[in-house]
């Protein structure tokens, strides 16, 4: 639902080409009643940078708009910057969720996917049947050594629902350490912060913290074990929001 006149309908049509110097430099680009340009580069090995320039007359989302994305990597680290506008539906990024993740930063396999499950996933935003506006700014940095994995991340999230009207701006930091200490055992240490306000006539702000550790022992080559403690802590001006919870959960994973 939608009372937007950000939204046209009608035939939209782009003309266009691409140019590819080499193999560091790609641009893209098409004319038409929906515009876009595309500049893709690899000044060098380690770092790859896409932006693109959008200016539509008819969809959902009319008028400029932009999309990046940085990454830089070494032998050990890994650094992300990104920011991305669309308009979408909550139904819409519900399915765009994976189940589990697969690879980490570096593109290594997760040896126990279920323990990363997405989801987890607290950024999503109020439910509702409206189509609303988002805008993402995202920056992660992972640095691993010969046995740890460090992770932190930083994201601002502001939404603009298309019928009510309302704004919703989420803030979220998190910080995680991975250590295998052992060839059969490893450790996982996580913590968050997460800030969620929103205006309109159900106006809220939610306050979150959570911490979460867990040990995981290889106990025979098909065979691993898991045990898990999470703390979680939501504080808000609507009491239907406030919670605290400690979970401690064991889990035994058998591949066959």
């Amino acid at each position: 639902a939608s009372n937007s006149n950000s939204s046209n309908n009608g035939v939209s049509y782009t003309f266009g080409g691409q140019w590819e110097p080499s193999k560091r430099l790609r641009v893209e680009a098409g004319y038409g009643n929906n515009r876009f340009i595309t500049v893709e580069v690899t000044p060098f090995n380690r770092l790859h940078w896409i932006t693109t320039y959008t200016n539509n007359d008819i969809g959902l989302n009319t008028g400029d708009t932009w999309n990046t994305s940085l990454n830089y990597s070494s032998r050990r680290s890994v650094l992300t910057a990104s920011y991305s506008e669309a308009t979408v539906t909550t139904q819409q990024l519900l399915l765009e969720q994976q189940i589990v993740e697969t690879t980490d930063a570096f593109g290594n396999p997760i040896k126990d996917p279920l323990d990363n499950a997405i989801l987890r996933n607290i950024g999503l935003p109020t439910l509702t049947d409206e189509v609303f506006v988002t805008k993402t700014a995202d920056i992660s940095f992972s640095f691993r050594t010969g046995k740890s994995n460090v992770n932190a991340s930083a994201s601002k999230v502001m939404r603009t629902f298309e019928l009510s009207g309302n704004d919703e701006e989420v803030t979220r930091l998190s910080t995680s350490w991975d250590w295998k200490f052992s060839n059969l055992s490893s450790s996982s240490l996580s913590a968050g912060w997460q800030k969620t306000e929103s205006d309109g006539v159900n106006a809220f702000s939610d306050r979150r913290y959570d911490f979460s550790a867990s040990l995981t022992r290889n106990i025979l080559a098909r065979l691993n074990g898991s045990i898990r403690y999470q703390y979680i802590d939501q504080s808000s001006n609507d009491n239907l929001n406030s919670y605290s919870e400690n979970r401690i959960s064991a889990n035994l994973s058998l591949q066959f």
